[in-house]
């Protein structure tokens, strides 16, 4: 058992050593950049839509069961949780771009995209309702608009699809990419965060899904 630790540690000193060297080659080759540039993280962004996706849908994806006004601050918890996690990644893009070109913001330009994305959730979750109706009139083995909303993949690419549109839209494309990748990676379904999309309607969306 000794020898076989002995034989991991060497293994894991060799291979620590030969990333190190990995790491060193591309960032000597990018001369302008001498430490890892901050990127919004996805395991943020996962989180974020996560709670998003309660705060537009408390009952059906978020669990909740309760009298209006407790439904609320169930609402009002989660886009707290989620407008700070959110802060953090659009700060760290903003912090990216500056590292990889030069481009400066002003201070206030993450709160303000923050305001500007949360004006747009109650059309968001209208659009979604709308784009799940379309799905079920267009799906005869739909046997609700509760299951196409929590078990239908493109329902699911579409939520996020619907906030990644409106990040794209606000200045923030790598977070906006992130969050459609992650549709993508849970569902198959690729969008492109700055395509435009209207209300859907049957004979469009059913298809794809």
């Amino acid at each position: 058992m000794a020898q076989a630790d002995d034989d991991r540690r060497r293994l894991i000193d060799h291979t620590t050593r030969a990333l190190s060297s990995a790491r060193m080659a591309w960032r000597q080759a990018q001369p302008s950049r001498q430490q890892p540039a901050v990127f919004p993280a996805r395991t943020t962004l996962n989180r974020a839509v996560e709670l998003l996706s309660h705060a537009l849908f408390p009952g059906r994806i978020g669990g909740f069961a309760g009298d209006s006004a407790s439904e609320d601050r169930f609402v009002a918890e989660r886009l707290d949780a989620a407008f700070a996690l959110l802060d953090e990644a659009i700060r760290a893009e903003f912090a990216y771009w500056q590292d990889v070109a030069g481009i400066a913001f002003a201070a206030d330009k993450p709160a303000e995209i923050l305001r500007l994305f949360a004006g747009t959730l109650s059309r968001v979750r209208a659009l979604i309702d709308t784009d799940v109706a379309a799905i079920f009139r267009g799906d005869p083995a739909a046997r609700s608009v509760d299951e196409i909303l929590i078990c239908y993949p493109g329902a699911v690419a579409i939520l996020h699809h619907r906030l990644a549109h409106e990040l794209d839209s606000l200045g923030v494309p790598i977070v906006a990419r992130i969050v459609s990748e992650i549709a993508n990676e849970r569902t198959g379904i690729d969008f492109i965060p700055g395509r435009r999309s209207g209300r859907a309607s049957s004979s469009t969306m059913v298809p794809a899904w």
